[in-house]
């Protein structure tokens, strides 16, 4: 069977004399008609073979930039008229006896990094973020897509500067390094769904009503949606709704409050305190009050009104400097 041979005339036009590469030639370059090219340039080096005495003209024709390389994955192809161009721009073409076909395919060769992976990396972070809950499920908003890389050591990893994970909907920068070089970062996003125990109410319950197991229960469901104050059991018997509360919802902390101390109408000691002097009065208070609450209390004796803070059953202060 006859070899195939390809034309081994490559020309260099001189002011519009044809010139044989060859002339005064002290290397020679021999192209592969087809090559893989690992970087993200193609050299000489990568597509041929050069043969010189001379080291130095050897490693210069081999660090010759003949063009860009493909994209992973891909294949393009390189005229010879390109490659002589190249080898005229570093000042070497009259050096070089070059033996190449017409046209040379380089192929960049690669890798695939499936989108379950991207996802798995993040899908860890996020288990082990110590989100609040009894159990906590990660499910990707959209599977990333597959990504095609170079060939070489792959490593994936979430990027330093990924926000903090939190439950609910999450987007988080996943880097993609090959041979220890950051070549690609992907956003992410995964939904983080968290599940635990949580306060009912299995009837609507009114402002001031007593919480307890008949118009509440505990009961495992999930808190992905919810406030960060949601209660996991039923609080003190004396509790009481300061909102109304609606059937089926999950009960927060500030939703709920300890009863009233002071009743309208309860007779109150009350105390006014300076930094050096504490004068008790009695008093009828005009309004119901928490510890903590600020109520009208009239002072015995008169018609007048004042205003102070609940500290207790039948006690009210009012600090000196501050407005009643």
């Amino acid at each position: 069977m006859k070899s195939i041979l390809y034309k081994l005339i490559p020309l260099t036009v001189l002011a519009g004399l044809a010139v044989p590469l060859w002339a005064g030639a002290t290397a020679e370059v021999l192209v592969r008609p087809s090559s893989s090219v690992p970087g993200a340039e193609v050299t000489l080096a990568d597509i041929g073979s050069v043969k010189s005495s001379d080291r130095n003209l050897a490693a210069r024709l081999q660090g010759v930039t003949i063009c860009a390389a493909p994209l992973a994955g891909r294949s393009q192809s390189i005229s010879r008229a390109q490659i002589i161009a190249a080898l005229r721009k570093r000042g070497l073409s009259d050096s070089v006896s070059l033996l190449s076909p017409p046209q040379v395919t380089v192929t960049r060769p690669s890798l695939v990094v499936k989108g379950q992976t991207l996802f798995e990396v993040v899908r860890k972070l996020t288990l082990e973020a110590g989100l609040k809950g009894a159990a906590v499920e990660v499910e990707p908003v959209r599977l990333p897509a597959d990504q095609v890389v170079p060939s070489g050591s792959v490593e994936v990893r979430v990027s330093a500067a990924a926000p903090k994970v939190r439950k609910g909907r999450n987007t988080v920068p996943v880097e993609i390094l090959v041979d220890g070089k950051r070549y690609r970062s992907v956003q992410v996003s995964v939904t983080a769904r968290v599940f635990g125990r949580a306060l009912v109410a299995t009837q609507a319950i009114g402002r001031n009503e007593p919480l307890t197991a008949v118009n509440t229960v505990v009961q495992d469901c999930e808190t992905t949606n919810v406030f960060e104050d949601v209660i996991d059991a039923l609080p003190p018997s004396d509790a009481i709704a300061s909102v109304p509360i609606a059937q089926g919802a999950q009960i927060r902390r500030k939703w709920i409050s300890e009863p009233a101390v002071i009743k309208a109408g309860d007779v109150v000691i009350v105390s006014v305190v300076g930094e050096s002097t504490r004068v008790s009065e009695k008093g009828t208070a005009a309004g119901d009050g928490r510890p903590g609450d600020r109520i009208k209390v009239r002072l015995s004796g008169g018609a007048r009104e004042v205003r102070g803070t609940v500290v207790g059953p039948g006690l009210v202060e009012i600090q000196i400097g501050r407005r009643s």
